[in-house]
This record gives structure tokens, sequence and C-alpha cells, in this order.
């Protein structure tokens, strides 16, 4: 299996990517089928208001800063 076949079947089965740098998400992550920044956001924020989303599923994205010392995972939630 080639790489991109492996992030993009990874994107569609995990619920969050952790990544350095917004950037990265904007102009690298969007490459591949299974993630859309805005997408993201639109189905975000239809499960903060209790809305449906017809099923569709988009993994979040956290940016943890290079240099953040003392990082644990449960201070994934502070950075979401």
């Amino acid at each position: 299996m080639r790489r991109i076949e492996a992030k993009e079947l990874s994107l569609d089965a995990t619920e969050i990517v952790i990544t350095n740098t917004r950037q990265e998400i904007e102009q690298q992550w969007r490459l591949y089928d299974g993630f859309d920044p805005i997408l993201e956001l639109k189905l975000r924020a239809r499960i903060k208001r209790g809305v449906s989303c017809h099923g569709r599923f988009m993994p979040r994205m956290a940016v943890i800063p290079p240099g953040a010392g003392g990082f644990e995972v449960s201070d994934v939630n502070k950075h979401i």
C-alpha cells in the first residue's frame, strides 16, 4: 500500500489528528481524500448545536506547536 493511500485510510478511521501548525492542516492535509478543513468546521459546529450531520464524519485536527513542553495526551482537549 502506498503512503498516500495509507494516510487516506487512516483519516477514514481516526477521530483526531495532531499537527504542528495550522498551515499543515490547511495546505497539506486538505490534499488527501477524507479531509476538508471547511467541512470539518461545519460538522463540528453542527455537532455542538446537536444538529444531525447526516452520517458525515470528519476527523478533528488539533494543533500542538513544537516545543509545547510537558505535553500530556490528556492535554489534547485544550488544543481542540
